[in-house]
């Protein structure tokens, strides 16, 4: 009797064990997996950015580029997207098909692909009108010298001469050229677009604090072969003429008169 009891002692212990492991998997996840050896790009236009902490990073471009796909790997996973700010998001970790705990593991390194800016066309100066040639003076009139009196009392009087008339002119100078005094807004609009029928697209932007922006557009990113050139700063355009199945790539800019604000980032969907 004392042996049955002794079994069953140990049959509850051992199955307590095994419960308090299922628990602990339940409640703090099963152990975070190896690092794998996928990574990022690093070649071609993609710059590589290693040693990253944190959940989120904000790559800065040099001068003349600007950022449009974007590569980052946290934990084992890789992701793409776009723009020049990468952050992580959470794994679930499961149990059967139960998700038990959602994590957002840290930055682990991340990669930006760069293209070139497009330089903006400049406004050709008002050739200066030229000034009419002046005028010049009539020369004045000699006065008739005087008849000699028959027979005369006294000598005559010689009439004094005209003074001439002298006009002075003042030279003028020639017109300077043209500069742009508006200042370029800081602020770069946030661009979405998305198919609106047959050959058409519809261009969504979040406006920021001007009355006008222009839209460049193409078939290459960087490389706007179209512009739609101070429209309505509302937020929404609907651009046509488009080739079904072609792949085009959009950018925004706010206007302020005649100064611009820097690229947004390129957008590019499909048309249908």
């Amino acid at each position: 009797m004392i042996k049955i009891k002794n079994i069953k002692s140990l049959g509850y212990a051992f199955v307590g064990f095994l419960i308090g492991i299922l628990l602990g998997f339940i409640i703090w996840g099963f152990p975070k997996p190896v690092e794998a050896t996928d990574t990022c790009p690093s070649t071609s236009s993609w710059v590589k950015v290693d040693g990253l902490s944190g959940t989120s990073y904000t790559y800065t471009p040099p001068a003349g580029k600007t950022v449009t796909d974007n590569c980052y790997k946290h934990s084992t996973y890789v992701h793409y997207g776009s723009g020049a700010t990468v952050t992580a998001d959470s794994h679930c970790t499961r149990w059967f098909f139960t998700c038990t705990r959602w994590t957002q593991y840290e930055l682990s390194h991340a990669s930006f692909k760069l293209v070139d800016l497009p330089s903006p066309t400049p406004t050709a100066s008002p050739e200066p009108t030229a000034s009419p040639e002046p005028t010049q003076s009539p020369k004045p009139s000699e006065s008739p010298e005087p008849t000699e009196s028959p027979e005369p009392s006294e000598e005559p009087t010689e009439s004094p001469s005209a003074t001439p008339v002298v006009r002075v002119e003042t030279p003028l100078t020639e017109a300077g050229a043209g500069t742009c005094g508006d200042t370029a807004p800081a602020k770069i609009p946030n661009i979405f677009v998305a198919n609106a029928g047959v050959g058409k697209l519809e261009v969504r932007w979040i406006p920021t604090g001007t009355d006008k922006a222009s839209i460049f557009y193409g078939t290459e990113v960087g490389k706007p072969a179209h512009s739609l050139i101070e429209t309505a700063n509302d937020g929404v355009e609907i651009i046509g003429g488009l080739k079904s199945g072609e792949h085009y790539w959009f950018s925004v800019v706010n206007n302020n008169g005649c100064a611009w604000s820097p690229l947004s980032d390129w957008y590019d969907p499909i048309v249908e």
